[in-house]
């Protein structure tokens, strides 16, 4: 359960392609956005990472076959009235995946970098064709693991920014007591995490998964793993590590216990849309509390339940206990995956001044919110609003042409036909009685006037 230390023990052979996989609440995030931010560098150094992006989820769920829920709505659509989350899903499509393996096989000279956690969720057929695709001799399997009681609060507080409001007491008794109620993005097998690791194992071998175990007293941990498994000098990743405690740090007690009050009390998918909800409380109340309010030090933190935290105890260590008996690399100390947790009952109440400031921030947050959405449905509106001015213009185009036309005589339509070729496309294009009515016509000229009616 020790840390590999020696960098050339982690250092993959050229031309590897290394797979993060997350899992989710365990530092994807800010490895993601360091290895976008170190693109360039990296290539410097032999190291590729297809595409512009932070992360690969477009093609992983191409791969997987599911809808993105995070993309939100196509670009230049109009937002469907009384939307939900699976309304504003963007459908995935598997040439995601081929455009990206096309991308890594442009690149067979150097160490290659897909990711995104979706991959966690593998099956293991699904796992193989991963690593068939990749390549069976070159593919290397990065998971990153943290605290189980931690990423388990993390897990709630994410579930709570999708609008919902079980209490954690509530939703830990699904995830862990009644497991087939999980929610579909929760079914990532946290508490059996360790079969995850076997599963990749069995896949790619042992020797071919590296677990890092994070670390909170080191918290560049994962960061300098990556640079040493991808040959990359010191600080090119850990250089893009913040330390702020406002980059995407953790919701407090008060801080969810407000969100999921909100929940409770406004959001319901047959009375709010999803757009509603997500720029009003999702991308304004609570961005607002997460990126632009710093708590101080001895604000409560989210705590387990009691009587969660002696079963997730159990659940942690024999995780442990097969994950280092399954054979693969790890990075890191494998009892800090054990760390007992601090319950609810060892946590002070909150005083009423921290639960207004809160909430005021809160408050502005979903005002704000609330001013961008009326601007998007603004924008929707005057697009609208547009493309039925342009669709009425091209109509009246349209019926003046038209009847432009209709007002044309056979003599006209004739004329405008190339004189080599009037007889026979006269003859083609018009009926008998067409003919015979421009012949009477013509007659009836040269009754009146004693002259043969000529054409140009």
């Amino acid at each position: 359960m020790t840390e590999a230390a020696d960098q050339d023990s982690l250092l993959l052979p050229e031309r590897s392609r290394l797979f993060y996989i997350g899992p989710p609440k365990t530092g994807t995030s800010s490895l993601h956005d360091a290895l976008k931010a170190a693109r360039g560098t990296m290539r410097e150094h032999g190291v590729h990472y297809p595409g512009a992006g932070r992360n690969h989820r477009r093609a992983v769920s191409g791969f997987l076959g599911t809808p993105d829920l995070l993309a939100g709505p196509l670009s230049g659509t109009l937002t469907p009235p009384g939307a939900t989350m699976a309304d504003m899903a963007v459908p995935s499509s598997r040439g995601e995946w081929v455009k990206l393996m096309d991308d890594v096989a442009a690149e067979p000279g150097k160490r290659v970098v897909v990711s995104h956690e979706f991959a966690a969720r593998a099956t293991d057929d699904e796992a193989a064709r991963f690593v068939a695709d990749l390549g069976v001799d070159k593919t290397h399997v990065a998971i990153t693991l943290r605290p189980l009681a931690s990423m388990l609060v993390s897990r709630w507080t994410q579930v709570l920014k999708s609008g919902a409001s079980d209490t954690l007491d509530d939703w830990l008794t699904k995830f862990i007591l009644e497991p087939e109620k999980r929610h579909a993005p929760d079914r990532y097998g946290t508490l059996n995490i360790s079969d995850m690791v076997e599963r990749w194992a069995a896949v790619v071998g042992p020797g071919n998964v590296t677990v890092i175990v994070l670390d909170k007293d080191r918290r560049q941990l994962a960061a300098e793993t990556f640079e040493q498994m991808l040959g990359l000098p010191g600080s090119t990743l850990t250089s893009h590590i913040s330390h702020n405690k406002l980059t995407n740090r953790s919701t407090t007690a008060v801080e969810a216990e407000l969100i999921r009050r909100v929940n409770e009390s406004v959001f319901n998918e047959d009375a709010m849309s999803w757009p509603v909800y997500r720029d009003v409380v999702r991308r304004g109340a609570v961005r607002e509390l997460l990126e632009h309010r710093l708590p101080e030090d001895a604000e409560p933190a989210v705590r387990l339940p009691a009587w969660a935290a002696d079963t997730l105890a159990s659940a942690a260590n024999d995780n442990a206990e097969r994950i280092a008996a399954s054979g693969v690399r790890v990075v890191g100390d494998l009892t800090n995956f054990c760390a007992p947790p601090v319950v609810a009952e060892d946590l002070p109440q909150p005083d009423s001044k921290l639960v207004f400031e809160v909430a005021e921030t809160a408050l502005t947050g979903a005002v704000n919110g609330a001013m961008g959405y009326e601007k998007q449905l603004a924008k929707q509106v005057f697009r609208a609003q547009s493309a039925r001015r342009r669709d009425r213009a091209a109509l009246k185009k349209a019926r003046r042409r038209i009847r432009k036309l209709e007002s044309r005589t056979i003599r006209d339509q004739v004329e405008a036909m190339p004189a080599a070729q009037r007889p026979r496309s006269a003859a083609r294009s018009y009926t008998t009685r067409d003919l015979v009515r421009a012949v009477g016509v013509r007659v009836k000229y040269k009754v009146r006037t004693g002259k043969s009616m000529k054409l140009k």
